[in-house]
């Protein structure tokens, strides 16, 4: 049994590793369409105009509070598949629809902690301010967490690439598959993880 596990996981390993690609995709672009959006909202919310502040840190509390799954089925409902530029038609895949949902929390966490750090750098509190670098690579390991959650609306990411190789070979080898799947996803976690740890600390002794 385990030998025929190895032998089944051996066999779908570059479609797996195909899957876990897309997760990584869209998790990059998530973080960097969230960060343009969070960073533009934290300098509005420095604004004198009291009416714009309290405007965006609503906003800011509206991206922090909606469940990213939610996001996911009104982007992929809502966002159209095709989009006629003038005569160009332009395909909207599934796993941008995906990205575009999942920037919503990047979103949130930029726009508060990038407010939280510019203050502080204005104080002169130079080690909290720079915090805000390993904070953010943590949201992006969070991120990349959530991005499993895009095979719900079709996407061929890792947990999607699972479900297929389970209906080709049988539930036999569910349990190793989503097993097999775990450990990609820790072997590509948990060196990001140490790194942000030693940042964390390099950081902490530099501004100390």
């Amino acid at each position: 049994m385990i030998g025929d596990s190895l032998e089944v996981l051996w066999t779908w390993t570059p479609f797996l590793l195909e899957g876990l690609y897309w997760n990584v995709v869209i998790t990059l672009l998530a973080t960097m369409l969230g960060t343009c959006v969070g960073g533009v909202l934290a300098v509005l919310h420095l604004s004198p105009s009291r009416f714009i502040a309290r405007g965006v840190g609503f906003v800011v509390s509206v991206f922090r509070n909606v469940p990213s799954l939610v996001l996911l089925f009104y982007a992929a409902t809502l966002i159209p598949n095709q989009i006629d530029l003038g005569g160009t038609i332009v395909n909207i895949p599934d796993w941008l629809k995906a990205s575009i949902a999942l920037a919503a929390s990047p979103t949130g966490f930029t726009a508060l902690n990038l407010h939280t750090s510019i203050l502080y750098w204005r104080q002169g509190q130079r080690r909290a301010a720079m915090l805000f670098i390993p904070n953010w690579l943590g949201g992006l390991m969070i991120t990349l967490l959530a991005s499993s959650t895009a095979s719900l609306v079709g996407v061929s990411e890792l947990v999607g690439q699972c479900n297929t190789v389970i209906a080709a070979t049988g539930t036999t080898y569910l349990v190793p598959i989503y097993v097999y799947a775990l450990c990609l996803f820790f072997a590509l976690c948990y060196p990001l993880s140490l790194a942000l740890g030693g940042l964390k600390r390099h950081m902490a002794a530099k501004y100390a």
